[in-house]
């Protein structure tokens, strides 16, 4: 055979080899380049929200305390109570009786996703969930439940058999709630099952300090006190009370969150969200100021980066 075709024939399967090296080289070098920015970029939905009953909406900022968007969500008429999950956000409607849900991202809204009949009143006001339920302060005495699909509400579902509940969390298989009512003392922490069942009206004395809005996290549960202006800790067993676990300032803080190594409270009046340690240090009264006309602020609840979703914002 000639040597010439023989050369060429060679010249071209080695053009050829050097061709499909390149591309596999140029993919593999989009691949690292896509990860390695994937990885330097914030996880989606990694933010806070609250709820602001003045302006009847939704607000929302960075973790860090940026990008802060006082009218993210504009639905809601008069919101209270707020919770998320990895993929939703939940809040309470005072106005129109309703748990309303949407995506992290701001869509996909329904105003009515769990609707209560308007018998029901009081509406619902403050507002927590696990893996398969909301659950929601109903009046100043009931605790309702929906499934976390909104279907089956009960409004009564458990019956605290206190007066003036204003908070409420879940944990450790059980429902907590505070009761701050001066009709009825003592001010307290109160118990019950999951199924509404073991109900325990005194499980915290909390003394004469108004307390509100709860969350939980780990061990603890938190809540907030509007007449000592302070956060309380104590652990899921009720012991290691600390009622000024975290001194919020001059003001009146309305509702606290605890995500990511941090506690998150927002205040009713100077219309603040504060930040402290998981250990109560290092203390920012003003994280974000959120401004806006005065007063107003209820609900808070934070995503972590590590619960965000990977896909996107819903």
């Amino acid at each position: 055979q000639d040597p010439v075709d023989e050369k060429a024939k060679y010249g071209k399967s080695e053009c050829a080899a050097r061709g499909r090296r390149q591309l596999l080289n140029g993919l593999l070098i989009s691949v690292l380049m896509a990860c390695g920015l994937a990885a330097l970029a914030p996880s989606a939905g990694a933010d806070i929200y609250w709820t602001d009953s003045n302006a009847g909406s939704i607000g929302r900022a960075d973790l860090d305390g940026t990008h802060v968007k006082r009218t993210f969500i504009t639905k809601p008429v008069s919101p209270s109570g707020i919770a998320v999950d990895a993929r939703h956000l939940f809040w309470t409607d005072v106005n129109r009786g309703t748990v309303g849900r949407g995506g992290l991202g701001g869509r996909g809204l329904i105003p009515d996703f769990v609707s209560i009949p308007n018998w029901w009143t009081p509406f619902p006001m403050d507002l927590s969930l696990d893996s398969y339920h909301l659950y929601w302060t109903q009046g100043s005495t009931f605790i309702g439940r929906a499934r976390i699909d909104g279907r089956k509400a009960q409004p009564r579902f458990l019956d605290t058999r206190a007066g003036g509940v204003s908070g409420i969390t879940t944990g450790d298989g059980h429902v907590f709630w505070t009761s701050n009512d001066g009709f009825d003392p003592p001010r307290r922490v109160g118990l019950a099952g999951l199924r509404g069942n073991k109900v325990t009206r005194e499980f915290i004395r909390t003394g004469n300090t108004g307390p509100g809005n709860m969350a939980r996290q780990g061990k603890f549960i938190y809540w907030v006190n509007s007449n000592t202006q302070a956060v309380s800790r104590a652990r899921l067993d009720g012991t290691g009370v600390t009622r000024r676990f975290i001194d919020t300032g001059n003001g009146v803080p309305s509702a606290v969150s605890v995500a990511g190594g941090f506690i998150y409270w927002t205040d009713y009046v100077k219309r603040t969200i504060g930040r402290a340690r998981l250990d109560g240090t290092g203390v920012r009264r003003n994280f974000i100021r959120v401004g806006g006309s005065r007063g107003g602020l209820r609900g808070i609840a934070v995503v972590p980066e590590h619960q965000a979703p990977s896909g996107g914002r819903g």
